[in-house]
């Protein structure tokens, strides 16, 4: 699972792992245990910092590796860890929130792109699945060009409602309700 905070990108993952330390090597592999990896030292220590629960993890590095610097926690530290990180969300926009927190931070900027890309591939994605419902006209100039419809009050609002009761439909028996 891919974790995009406003400080840093994560990726979780139950996995097994070998850890070398000098001579020693070591695999920990309990089905309890998650990995948290991050991409930058800096994310995985601000996490720390955030997080109260993490407080005095050991980070692994694993040079060479995709997501260089790890942690392990259970299943039920990750869940709290989840948790904490909901609770703290106090933006109503996330690219801004980041923006802002990423003042005086230079390992930030390289970040701050990714989530610009994020962005602009994810409304390209919606406006493929449903045109006309993304924001801007295209992911590559969502800086520059606004969307041609401006009149919002013009667009057809509708509500969604999944219905989860079992079905043979092959979207795992979920059947959108239009109200």
């Amino acid at each position: 699972m891919w974790v995009l905070t406003t400080f840093g990108m994560f990726s979780v993952v139950a996995e097994k792992e070998t850890i070398t330390r000098g001579k020693v090597s070591f695999t920990r592999a309990s089905p309890d245990e998650r990995v948290i990896r991050a991409r930058t030292l800096e994310s995985m220590v601000t996490l720390i910092r955030v997080v109260p629960l993490l407080d005095g993890r050991e980070i692994h590095e694993i040079p060479g590796r995709d997501y260089a610097f790890r942690i392990f926690v259970t299943k039920v530290e990750l869940m709290l860890v989840m948790s904490h990180l909901a609770e703290a969300i106090d933006y109503s926009n996330f690219k801004d929130a980041a923006k802002e927190r990423a003042k005086d931070i230079p390992e930030r900027k390289g970040y701050l792109d990714l989530l610009h890309k994020v962005w602009g591939l994810g409304n390209a994605l919606q406006q493929a699945l449903h045109p006309g419902s993304g924001l801007y006209g295209s992911w590559f100039d969502h800086e520059q060009t606004p969307r041609a419809d401006k009149g919002r009050k013009n667009r057809r609002k509708r509500k969604i409602v999944l219905d989860a009761s079992p079905s043979d439909d092959a979207d795992f028996g979920l059947e959108p309700v239009l109200l």
